[in-house]
Order: C-alpha cells, then sequence, then structure tokens
C-alpha cells in the first residue's frame, strides 16, 4: 500500500514537471515568435512614406481659419496651464490650434494615424536622447510634424530624415553625408543633432515659440523681424502677420499634434507603446569598410533587408570604404559576433556653432536700431564726347583710369573701336543714399517683391516650397483665378520679400548666403539661374532682404 501510495505521488510530480516544462517551451515559443514578428515587421516598414511633408507644408489662409472655425483665428479659447515643472510651448487654445486639431482628426485622420504607428516605434529612443541633451521631450512632436518619423523622408528643398535637415545645417552639427553614408536618416544620431540645434535656438531667442519658428523659416529671418517689429513675442508677431504664412501654422500644428495625442482615446486613435521594443533588442559592431550587407548579413546571421533597416543611414548597400576611426553597424542584439570587437567612438566635439549662437543671441538681447529704406538718388555720371583721333587707350590715360576699367565700364572690350561722338562713361553707376531727413522732393523708392519667372515643367507648388510660402499666398498676392492658365515665363511675385543684391565676398558659399536672407538654397539658385553651386567674390545675386 504504501509502495503504490509513493509510486503515485512520484508519478504525479513527473507529469506536473512535464506540464511545467511544456508551459515554459510555449511561452519561450511565444516570446521568439513575437521577436520574428518584430523583425519581420521592421523588414516590411517603408522608410520612405508616403507624402511624408502632408502635415508641415499645408498651409491655411486666415481667411479659410476664420470660414472654418468663425471669428479670427487668434482668438483665444482657452490656455491650459502646463503641469511639467519646466514648460514647454504655452498650451493657447486659439481657433488657428483648433483648426489643425479638426484638420489631424478629421480631414488627415488616416494620414495622422499612420505617422502616430509609425512615430511609435522611435518615441522612446528620441524621447529619451532629447532629455539627455537637456531640451523638452515634448520637441518629439516637431518630428511627427515634419516626416512623420519616415527616416527616409526628403523634400523638394533637398531636407532629408526624420528631422528634415538641409545639408548646411546637418554639417554644422557634425553629420556626415557623402556618397556612402547620409547619418541625417539615422533616428539615433539625427535626433542627437536636432537636440543640439533645438538647444542652440533656445539659447539664441530664450523662447521655445520662437525656437520652433526658427526652426521651420531660418533663424536670420526670425532676428530681423524681432529687430524690425520690436518685439520678441511668437503670438504678437504672429497676429500681425509679420512671419510667413507657414511659420505661423508651425506651433500652433505642433501645440495641435501635442494635443490630438494627449487626447487619442477621445478621438478615437490607437497608441502603440510596444512598437518600440525591437530597439532595445539591437547593439552596435564594428564592421569592416567597404564590405555589402549582403556579405555582412550572412556572417551575422540576418537578411540584408534586415540589416538595411536597422542602419537606413547606408545609402550604397555596403560600408563606407572610408570613415575616421571604427566603423559599426546595428544588428539584433542575440546575434553571435565573436568575429567582430566592440568600439566606442569618441564624443564629437563642440564646433565654430558655439560662438555663433552667442553672436545670434546678442543681437536679441541688445538688437540695434531698425534703419527703415531710405531714398535712393542717383548720381550724375561724368561723360567723355569723343573726338577725332581719340581711342579707348587715350581716353584711360587722360582721364588716369585703367583701360580695362574703361572698356568693362562701357560694356566694351580692350580691342572696341568708338566712333566720333560716341558717349564714354567716366565712371560706375553708382548710388548715393539720401538721409531719412531728405526732402520732400525726393521720392522714396518703394519696397518690390521678388518676381520670379516661371521656367517649363514648374508650377505653383513648385515656387511655393522653394520660397517658403504657400499656393494660395502666390495665387492672392498674383490674383490668379482657378481657371487663368500659367505659361512659360510668367512672372510670379513672392509675397512678404523685398529684393535686393548682394556682392559676393571672399569665403561666401552659396548655403550661407540662402540661411542670412531667408531663402533656401534651391530658391536662391533658381533665382539667379545658377546650375552649379559654385560662387566667386564680386558676383553679384538677387537675394530677399525682408
Amino acid at each position: 500500500m504504501k509502495l503504490s501510495l509513493l509510486l503515485s505521488i512520484i508519478l504525479l510530480s513527473g507529469c506536473a514537471q512535464l506540464k511545467r516544462r511544456s508551459i515554459a517551451s510555449s511561452d519561450s515559443k511565444k516570446l521568439m515568435d513575437t521577436t520574428e514578428i518584430e523583425w519581420s515587421a521592421l523588414e516590411k516598414m517603408d522608410e520612405e512614406g508616403e507624402n511624408t511633408h502632408a502635415l508641415v507644408d499645408t498651409d491655411a489662409s486666415d481667411s479659410e481659419i476664420a470660414k472654418a472655425q468663425g471669428g479670427s483665428p487668434d482668438d483665444t479659447e482657452a490656455v491650459e496651464e502646463s503641469k511639467s515643472s519646466r514648460p514647454f510651448l504655452k498650451q493657447v487654445r486659439t481657433k488657428r490650434v483648433k483648426f489643425w486639431v479638426d484638420y489631424f482628426t478629421v480631414k488627415q485622420r488616416d494620414r495622422f494615424q499612420r505617422f502616430l504607428d509609425n512615430a511609435s516605434m522611435y518615441k522612446p529612443i528620441v524621447e529619451k536622447i532629447l532629455e539627455n541633451e537637456g531640451v523638452p521631450k515634448e520637441l518629439f512632436y516637431v518630428g511627427l510634424i515634419e516626416s512623420g518619423y519616415y527616416l527616409g523622408a526628403h523634400s523638394r528643398a533637398k531636407a532629408v530624415g526624420p528631422w528634415q535637415f538641409i545639408r548646411g545645417t546637418a554639417k554644422r552639427y557634425n553629420l556626415t553625408m557623402n556618397n556612402d553614408i547620409d547619418e541625417r536618416r539615422d533616428i539615433f544620431k539625427a535626433t542627437q543633432a536636432a537636440a543640439q540645434y533645438f538647444r542652440d535656438l533656445h539659447n539664441i531667442f530664450s523662447s521655445w515659440e520662437l525656437a520652433l519658428a526658427a526652426y521651420n523659416s531660418g533663424e536670420y529671418g526670425v532676428i530681423r523681424r524681432i529687430t524690425k517689429y520690436k518685439t520678441r513675442d511668437y503670438y504678437e508677431l504672429s497676429h500681425k502677420q509679420q512671419l510667413p504664412s507657414e511659420t505661423i501654422n508651425y506651433v500652433p500644428k505642433v501645440i495641435a499634434a501635442m494635443y490630438v495625442v494627449n487626447n487619442a482615446e477621445k478621438y478615437g486613435f490607437r497608441l502603440n507603446s510596444a512598437a518600440a521594443q525591437f530597439w532595445q533588442k539591437t547593439k552596435m559592431i564594428d564592421a569592416p569598410k567597404g564590405k555589402s550587407l549582403s556579405y555582412l548579413s550572412k556572417r551575422v546571421g540576418i537578411s540584408s533587408t534586415l540589416l538595411a533597416k536597422l542602419n537606413p543611414e547606408l545609402r550604397a548597400g555596403k560600408t563606407p570604404r572610408s570613415f575616421p576611426g571604427t566603423y559599426q553597424i546595428r544588428i539584433p542584439a542575440d546575434k553571435h559576433t565573436e568575429w567582430m570587437e566592440t568600439y566606442v567612438a569618441d564624443a564629437p566635439t563642440e564646433s565654430s556653432r558655439v560662438k555663433e549662437v552667442e553672436v545670434l543671441r546678442e543681437k536679441i538681447l541688445n538688437p540695434p536700431p531698425y534703419v527703415a529704406p531710405v531714398a535712393m538718388v542717383k548720381k550724375k555720371i561724368k561723360i567723355h564726347r569723343t573726338r577725332r583721333g581719340d581711342t579707348l587707350s587715350s581716353i584711360a590715360a587722360h582721364h588716369n583710369m585703367s583701360l580695362r576699367d574703361l572698356a568693362q565700364m562701357n560694356g566694351l572690350t580692350t580691342r572696341s573701336r568708338i566712333k566720333i561722338g560716341q558717349k564714354i562713361r567716366l565712371e560706375k553707376s553708382s548710388r548715393k543714399i539720401a538721409s531719412t531727413s531728405a526732402t520732400k522732393s525726393k521720392k522714396v523708392a518703394k519696397v518690390k517683391p521678388i518676381v520670379y519667372r516661371l521656367k517649363s515643367g514648374e508650377t505653383l507648388t513648385d515656387v511655393a516650397t522653394w520660397f517658403n510660402t504657400s499656393v494660395t499666398a502666390l495665387k492672392r498676392e498674383n490674383h490668379i483665378n482657378r481657371g487663368r492658365n500659367l505659361h512659360v515665363g510668367h512672372k510670379i511675385r513672392i509675397p512678404e520679400t523685398k529684393r535686393g543684391t548682394y556682392t559676393v565676398k571672399r569665403g561666401d558659399y552659396l548655403l550661407k548666403i540662402a540661411e542670412k536672407f531667408n531663402l533656401n538654397q534651391t530658391a536662391l539658385m533658381k533665382l539667379n539661374d545658377l546650375k552649379r553651386a559654385r560662387l566667386f567674390p564680386g558676383q553679384r545675386l538677387v537675394v530677399n532682404l525682408e
């Protein structure tokens, strides 16, 4: 009896142990299946995205907002107090903000949900990097508006990546771009650069609203408007229509996106908090230079597609041939990699941008007095009327001038023949600035906007993108009706611009000039019919003085 009881206990114990092992094995299988599903989802993900600029590019005029919401776009419904110990944007609920809330939740509901699904994979990473760099983690929503967190997003202005860096800004923040790699597409490196850029902008303006306005339209343009209109209040500049239309709507878009996500259940949006777990299962390892991803994927034991998705900065399907130090790739953390040794790169050093930030901040704190446009008075030019026996050489010698200067001044060559009675200019066509207390008899020059001539294949959408405005604003400025056809050579006036010229100096380059005059590089090249970004001292460019 005792023996049979003992045997029964042993048998039951063995069955229980087998059951526990079976359950553990089942749980392990579920975990493996989940892991496989995560990696599979990453492989299938579209990094380019579908119209990734739909949120940031869409503009709305005040009349559209007023019609949709009733009343003035800047009428304030409520101001929510920030619960954060370090406030970010003032939670102002204006009619303009409400318009964009409705836009995200109704008109672009499906796209906004896709952007949220995509962003959820990177949110923990982005927020952690932002906090480590000492800036508000709510800046995450700027990336949501800019690109929907599609790492391969690119604009017509050649801005690339989740934070939409143009080449000049990316170089300033130590992001590498060449034929092999583009670090603007790497969520870790690009977010760190974006955080540093945000921090610099806030150090300049001491306002997150103005910092985001500068992120959208350029810091130099915002500084000019602060100096001109004597206010550092973003909402005052917006209310008086002193910022580009897209910039006026930019901060309200970010506030609207924050509000919608914080009230996702109310609006019926789903938030996938577990989507980023697979990034926690990755690690960085050393990789040989100039090796294809197919070769590396076989050594690591994953598909080349997955390896490419984990390393979106690689442009040519291989590691770079030349790279300072050791190049590293990202792989699943559970992969066996004894053939590679880990390497931690030194942190990048601060560049000359720190000094630039201090200079710009000084302009904000102690702005120079704004000088209004003054009258321009033509100066009478000396003329030599040729007589028998005169030559360009003899005229130049008589007036103590060089032959080459005299010829250029008159649109001639040094070997050009001249006729009796011909008028030869002896001075360059120059203009003298009249004082602000000029007499009434002197006419004040009107402020003329930039005028762009359409070329073959170009549309109003192209022009709006290049010059940081909207199609609606272009149509309104140029009185273009719906049924009116545009043709090659059609003159398009660009609103909120002031045409001027700039003489290229030694050390200037195209991007530097573009940022200085609140233009993107493409607009500056189009405006001056430049085929290449090569400049030379003395060259004169049409620019925006507004």
